[in-house]
């Protein structure tokens, strides 16, 4: 982000500076700004910073998703675990109520 600012602020400048022209009926100056290829190379130059964004942020999503799942698959594992014992402690408690009540 910090390498995209001031591409942008010069892009903008250059933006600026055309429509000032413009509005000045200086045409031969705004043509000259125009033509150059200098917005074309500030634009590309945006470009590529956004790309290289968009690629770390979806490096981070995938990073991000990769630790919910396996804190999911944690989670789920333990609630199993959790639930097997509760079978198993209330299948004991019935038994031996069963047993006890029996005459």
């Amino acid at each position: 982000m910090r390498n995209l600012e001031p591409v942008v602020l010069a892009k903008l400048a250059e933006l600026r500076d055309a429509l000032e022209l413009s509005r000045s009926n200086r045409q031969m100056e705004v043509k000259k700004i125009l033509e150059s290829d200098r917005g074309v190379m500030l634009m590309n130059e945006i470009r590529g910073h956004c790309v290289a964004i968009d690629e770390i942020a979806k490096i981070r999503i995938a990073g991000s998703v990769a630790a919910a799942e396996k804190s999911s698959s944690i989670l789920r594992l333990m609630s199993m675990s959790a639930s097997i014992l509760l079978f198993v402690f209330l299948s004991i408690s019935a038994v031996a109520t069963f047993h006890h009540d029996a005459p």
